[in-house]
């Protein structure tokens, strides 16, 4: 695992986090918080990236302070990078960064943007319904220059309130499967916005065929938060995807139980066990945060260690966590 430059970790946890509480973060009166609905994460160089779901068109780089273990981000160290072409680009929900271009993706818009405009407009039926709609995406260069995109649609159960009330007794309980989008996109500093047409390929994550891991406590099923591209064993290319468990709406107080990075491959099947985040980060001394909302993931190292973000909901610490990928998990 490479540590990030000035940040210094003890072993044999080989886990480093560092927390979002500068000034600079809090927000004055009734502005936005930047960073306490950190929602996608990427890594430039040593830099840190990620974007805020409440922080329309907006980049933020950070580098690190130097601490042990736990440390904040230095108001100095943060910079916004508002993309021009893209600042009514709201609820922003992933990000990367491929060949020096950084790609976002804006969940009310259905789009992946770049610092000029849109790149790639999804399908009207991966919008936003009751709460769910495009939350990851993970590219990687393809033939001939062209990048290849999976993009994802959430899942899960569906928020009430934001329903026609005669939908809300017959989808109350029905969890919805995340789905995967794959498509081919122009190279890296292209001008040209494609549309959703057929030779996108989609399928469903088949979630309940999931063996091994944490325990699914019932009627939790679990949605999807954020993916990226892996290179199987056999050299065939599959996702990684992060996975939170969750409850319906109206049935009292909601519960999430699970997050766990399941690998899928091209059809949608799990392969092997998942990996158990929260159970990883509690047996690491690292229980304060394994309850935290994880939104946000890429790899920091490739094939070796994983960052994951948390979304702190407005309010608490935002947290970066790097998970050391377990040898042979993915292969």
């Amino acid at each position: 695992m490479r540590i990030p430059r000035g940040l210094r970790v003890t072993l044999p946890a080989c886990v480093a986090v560092w927390a979002v509480s500068s000034p600079i973060l809090s927000g004055r009166g009734g502005d936005p918080k930047p960073g306490s609905e950190a929602s996608g994460v990427a890594r430039m160089g040593d830099e840190v990236l990620f974007v805020d779901d409440n922080v329309p068109g907006v980049v933020f780089h950070s580098t690190i302070v130097e601490a042990w273990g736990e440390t904040a981000l230095s108001d100095t160290d943060l910079r916004r990078d508002a993309f021009a072409g893209a600042s009514l680009a709201s609820d922003l929900e992933s990000l990367v960064v491929i060949d020096g271009d950084v790609l976002i993706l804006s969940e009310d818009l259905h789009q992946v943007l770049d610092r000029n405009g849109p790149r790639y407009t999804y399908a009207a039926r991966y919008g936003e319904v009751g709460n769910r709609g495009m939350e990851g995406l993970a590219v990687r260069t393809g033939a001939q220059g062209t990048l290849r995109a999976a993009a994802l649609w959430e899942g899960g159960y569906l928020r009430l309130r934001d329903l026609p009330p005669e939908l809300r007794p017959l989808l109350a309980e029905v969890p919805l499967a995340p789905e995967v989008v794959l498509h081919v996109m122009p190279p890296a500093g292209s001008s040209v916005e494609q549309k959703h047409d057929e030779s996108a390929r989609s399928f469903a994550l088949l979630v309940g065929e999931i063996e091994g891991g944490p325990p699914l406590p019932d009627p939790e099923r679990y949605r999807g938060s954020d993916l990226v591209w892996n290179q199987g064993p056999d050299g065939n290319f599959e996702l990684i995807v992060l996975l939170s468990s969750l409850s319906p709406y109206g049935r009292g107080e909601r519960t999430f139980t699970n997050v766990i990075l399941q690998r899928f491959d091209l059809q949608g099947h799990p392969r092997g066990a998942p990996f158990d985040v929260r159970g990883w980060l509690r047996a690491n001394r690292l229980a304060s945060i394994a309850d935290a909302n994880w939104e946000g993931l890429c790899w920091w190292d490739p094939g070796k260690s994983l960052c994951l973000v948390n979304d702190a909901g407005g309010e608490g610490r935002t947290s970066f966590v790097f998970v050391p990928v377990p040898e042979n998990w993915c292969k």
